[in-house]
């Protein structure tokens, strides 16, 4: 099926959606998509409600973008995981190391300044 993925910017916050299956080949493109908001230290917020599958690749490459949001100073949320996604961070003891929010909280609508949202 692949993995869709689209960002939402809303000031200095950015929402990576994520939908279909995150494996070995979607890897690359959820960190084109999430590295240049962690470059700028800005909250990254990682939509995981339509992902239906998610390989130790893509597990791996979301720990590597949370690694680079400590370094960069930056946040990372992932956000939306269903009761299976939850209990591969359990199994993997990887909980702990993520911020975790049951849904991407409301932003505004527009960007300071009165621009529309970026896709």
């Amino acid at each position: 099926m692949g993995l869709a993925v689209s960002t939402e910017r809303h000031g200095d916050a950015t929402v990576v959606r994520l939908e279909g299956e995150f494996d070995l080949y979607a890897s690359a493109e959820v960190r084109q998509a999430a590295d240049p908001v962690l470059e700028d230290g800005d909250h990254l917020l990682v939509d995981l409600t339509g992902v239906t599958f998610l390989d130790s690749s893509g597990l791996g490459t979301l720990v590597g973008l949370q690694k680079r949001a400590k370094l960069a100073d930056a946040r990372m949320t992932l956000c939306g995981l269903s009761p299976r996604l939850y209990k591969i961070f359990d199994v993997t003891a990887l909980r702990a190391a993520f911020t975790f929010l049951p849904e991407v909280p409301a932003l505004e609508e527009r960007e300071p300044g009165g621009g529309a949202p970026t896709s």
